[in-house]
């Protein structure tokens, strides 16, 4: 038997209420409304919704709100009527009674366009309407005025056919057939075209507020209301009215039967009901915002048990022979054919032999094993529901169910995950022995998900962590499936991760497109990830090259951001959330999406001209911004832009901001471009501003001619002086040579006090810091010797080697109190070195010691450093050996690279230039070599100095 309603004895009919609801976007004033009460809305040419408000007007983009009050023009700040003409001009009606216009941004009223003084009602305006020539009729409770294009403003109601019919109530409708426009006198309608006023249908004794027709023919049948009076106003599309608003919500007319549809907003008071480009409809109501609905093809099934707790919340989603299974609390599944509740299976009973609280005993998850047999995974027990009855294991909460094979389940909670026998519920095998959150069967081995990361156990149940792969796998798993043989992994803290081939193949989180790294469950269908978080649905469609994530939430229709289960089946989406089953379909969502991009505004400085469609901007004052918005209130502000400036970078770039600056550009001509792709992919059109940037004079073709003859000439100039002085300047630069090279060499030396002063300080710095007094205080003396005697050498051209071996070790002393013992040393004078009488140039040494300590062996951590230091003399040659077991030059350097650097070394440096003068001087000259020393395996060992100087 394939239909599994036919023997499924717990199936319960009649014991729930069911509710569908439409979802709505909600804005107020948190969101940027300037008020409540909204009378009056409309679209304009350009897309912006226009609100008409009880504290000024409004003007909304899909994200932003930009309000208008007296302070910009506005003469009230109620604005009762707005109208949007196909100038792109939006009419104003206020309290005040007074009529103006916004375009481009600016407020147009009576004290700044002298036609708008002649618009003189007695009453607020009550509706505006354009007919097909142009002209714009205005209209209160007793005066209708015409306002043709050019600007000349007739009262109508003065016209001799209008004097024939007293009337108490007037109202401008809307248009019918070949353009005649509807009017309301009373009780009755009559049509207007030309000047001409005829009679067209009576109102049997119901003022024309109380009644309306489906269609505009004197044929077309009247639709009475309950309670006539309730009737605010009506929206009409076409040749029919589509809408009406009631002071209890709002209706849609049904134009097939001519009768009431769908309600919306029951016990809302709606003073408007509109439809936009995307087919979103809006409800403006008095005292509570705006209120949008982004589909009535998306409803919410919310499920109640009669005259108990509500049961809303839905678990999770599984398709069974046709119906949808929803997994409830309460021991429940509720099963359901689109939005028709087919029955309900109730396990309730099941729960005896549990501690679980049977409230509380959510359906977590769902198997459609076969035709006949489904599983659900409860809090309280795992249940194998057939046509021979239920079966029950109490396992404990269960957090997955898997299909092994025809017989066997996968089966995890929080003692581990089992392989289970279908038919009778029991474990034949063990695979994990701790909590597990879910647990899939892969190419013969099982992917397991647990608390503290994922783990692949092997066929002869070898275990090995995947955590090493990617952080985010080593935290709490969510959720696994697989797409397209990649094992998609999701986890709470760290949004999604690929694996194929042991490898991570990618990451999905908020920083590249996902609504949330927390993500709560996912689904594999048809080449698209659907990734449920806690801020929305996302879909990963993998069909295309970009992988473009699509994101769902309260913005387009769904009830809440909270997704705990999805299905998808073709365009049908089917998701629970805390608020119930959610159905939409994709395909009329994203179909009805449009992108169209509105340059707001260019700001350039006020001296900037323009030409046309083109700026001219002075070079010095070549800045440039731009403010833009793609509408698309289906996107819901998510949307990006690309741009390019022609003239400075080709390239197209992107960006979710909604302004751009360039400052100080180059001379030139620049084209900038832009346009916009919503989340669905719609492209907008592409704008363009065109502008120059004017060239200085330095810069043009006649500068650079005189510029180039004048360095010709005064080239020549310079170089007839220079010859006749090249033989004196010659002969006076040889004979000082001599003299600034032994200056140069003294400057050097100069040079090298006040760094060798500052790293002394730097040394002493740790004591005072640590309030050590007596390590201080010992330091400070042997650094007052150490600088007496670098003052005193450093006027010296030449030091003993005994002076410069005394000198090193006041310096290493030091050196070894800073670093706390953590090297040694030792300098060995050979025999054949007579110290009192060899000598060398001053303070040559210290800053290649130095390096070794600070650069070699200041990072060994292994062992204790070791720095040695040999003179010996061979052949009339001091040869010297500066010799460390640091990390080497290679390491040091990346550590420098990785490194705060405290101050700039320059000892070395100074100390090779002194070399290369002092060569400069003498025949013999004076060598260095630096060697880097490696161990028997080749590791680095230190480094080594070897200087050769002459005695």
């Amino acid at each position: 038997m394939r239909n599994f309603l036919s023997f499924i004895f717990l199936i319960c009919f009649g014991s729930l209420a069911i509710s569908q609801d439409f979802n709505y976007v909600k804005y107020n004033t948190l969101d940027g409304l300037p008020g409540s009460t909204v009378y009056d809305m409309c679209q304009d040419v350009d897309g912006f919704i226009w609100f008409a408000t009880d504290n000024g007007l409004s003007r909304f983009d899909g994200t932003h709100f930009k309000n208008y009050s007296v302070k910009d023009g506005l003469p009230d700040n109620e604005i009762l009527s707005i109208y949007a003409d196909s100038k792109g001009r939006v009419w104003i009606g206020s309290f005040s009674r007074e009529t103006c216009y916004e375009f481009k941004g600016k407020i147009y009223n009576s004290h700044n366009t002298p036609v708008l003084s002649q618009i003189k009602l007695v009453t607020p305006l009550a509706s505006v309407m354009e007919d097909g020539s142009g002209n714009l009729l205005f209209c209160d409770q007793n005066i209708l005025l015409k306002l043709s294009p050019d600007n000349r403003v007739e009262n109508l109601t003065q016209n001799p056919i209008f004097k024939k019919h007293s009337f108490k109530h007037l109202e401008l409708t809307h248009f019918i057939d070949n353009g005649k426009l509807l009017i309301g006198f009373d009780d009755s309608l009559f049509s207007y075209r030309n000047d001409t006023l005829a009679f067209y249908v009576q109102g049997k004794n119901m003022i024309i507020r109380n009644w309306f027709a489906t269609g505009f023919s004197k044929s077309s049948p009247l639709i009475e209301l309950a309670n006539p009076n309730s009737l605010i106003k009506q929206t009409a599309e076409g040749l029919r009215i589509t809408y009406i608003s009631t002071s209890s919500g709002a209706w849609a007319i049904d134009t097939l039967q001519n009768k009431l549809g769908d309600h919306f907003l029951d016990g809302q008071m709606v003073s408007y009901t509109m439809r936009d480009s995307e087919n979103n409809l809006w409800f403006a109501t008095m005292g509570a915002g705006v209120y949008k609905l982004p589909s009535r093809e998306t409803r919410t099934i919310h499920v109640n048990r009669k005259n108990e707790t509500p049961n809303t919340e839905v678990f999770s989603l599984m398709k069974h022979n046709g119906l949808i299974y929803c997994g409830m609390n309460s021991s429940e599944a509720v099963l359901f054919d689109h939005f028709t509740e087919k029955a309900r299976i109730d396990l309730s009973s099941q729960t005896i032999e549990s501690a679980h609280n049977p409230e509380t005993n959510r359906l977590y998850c769902s198997l459609d094993f076969s035709p006949e047999v489904v599983f659900f995974g409860f809090d309280a027990f795992l249940a194998r529901v057939s046509p021979a009855g239920v079966k029950c294991s109490y396992y404990g909460a269960i957090k997955s169910v898997e299909k092994l094979d025809d017989s066997h389940l996968l089966v995890s909670n929080f003692l581990g995950a089992f392989i289970v026998q279908a038919d009778d519920l029991a474990i034949v095998d063990t695979i994990w022995n701790s909590r597990v959150t879910k647990a899939i069967p892969y190419e013969g081995k099982f992917i397991i998900g647990t608390t503290n990361g994922l783990y692949e156990v092997q066929r002869d149940r070898h275990a090995i962590f995947l955590g090493n792969l990617h952080p985010a796998l080593t935290r709490r798993i969510a959720s696994i499936t697989v797409l397209d043989s990649t094992i998609w992994v999701a986890n709470s803290n760290d949004g999604l991760v690929g694996l194929k081939d042991g490898k991570v193949v990618a990451v999905f989180n908020e920083l590249n497109g996902l609504s949330s790294n927390f993500c709560k469950t996912i689904l594999a269908a048809d080449h698209c990830l659907w990734v449920g978080t806690n801020k929305g649905l996302n879909k990963i469609d993998f069909r295309t090259g970009n992988h473009r994530i699509i994101k769902y939430g309260v913005v387009d229709g769904l009830p809440s951001d909270i997704i705990n289960a999805v299905y998808v089946s073709g365009n049908q989406v089917y998701v629970g959330s805390p608020a119930g089953l959610t159905h939409f379909d994709e395909d009329k969502i994203a179909s009805n999406s449009i992108c169209n991009i509105q340059l707001l505004e260019t700001t350039v400085d006020p001296s900037a001209k323009r030409n046309g469609e083109q700026y001219i901007l002075d070079f010095r004052h070549s800045n440039i911004d731009f403010k833009y918005v793609a509408i698309s209130f289906r996107s819901a502000g998510e949307i990006l832009y690309y741009y390019r400036l022609n003239g400075l970078d080709e390239t197209w770039k992107t960006t979710s901001l909604t302004s751009l600056e360039y400052a100080s550009l180059p001379p030139g001509k620049y084209d900038f471009e832009l346009y916009a792709v919503n989340k669905f992919g719609v492209k907008s059109n592409v704008v363009a501003v065109h502008f120059v940037v004017s060239t200085p004079f330095w810069r043009s073709w006649w500068f650079y001619v005189g510029a180039a003859l004048l360095i010709i000439f005064g080239t020549t100039v310079a170089l007839n002086i220079r010859n006749k002085n090249a033989k004196r300047r010659l002969e006076e630069q040889h004979q000082v040579q001599h003299r600034f090279a032994e200056l140069e060499q003294q400057a050097l030396q100069a040079q090298m006090n006040p760094h060798f002063i500052f790293n002394c300080l730097n040394s002493i710095q740790h004591y005072f810091l640590t309030n050590d007094s007596q390590r201080a205080n010992r330091f400070l003396s042997l650094f007052a010797t150490l600088v007496r005697e670098t003052l005193y050498f450093s006027g010296r051209q030449r030091i003993k080697v005994s002076e410069e071996v005394n000198y090193l070790r006041r310096y290493l002393e030091m050196e070894k109190m800073r670093f706390g013992d953590n090297f040694s040393y030792k300098i060995e004078v050979d025999e054949s070195v007579e110290a009192d009488f060899v000598e060398m140039p001053a303070l040559l040494l210290q800053p290649y010691v130095e390096n070794a300590i600070r650069h070699g062996i200041r990072y060994k951590q292994d062992e204790t450093g070791i720095l040695s230091i040999s003179f010996r003399v061979e052949k009339e040659v001091l040869h010297i050996k500066i010799r460390d077991n640091g990390i080497g030059r290679q390491k040091s350097k990346e550590l420098k690279g990785r490194q705060h650097i405290e101050y700039q070394s320059r000892g070395m440096e100074l100390g090779q230039k002194r070399i290369d003068i002092l060569n400069s001087l003498q025949q013999n000259k004076i060598s260095i070599e630096i060697h880097d020393l490696s161990d028997e395996a080749g590791n680095a060992a230190g480094t080594e100095v070897y200087l050769k100087i002459p005695v």
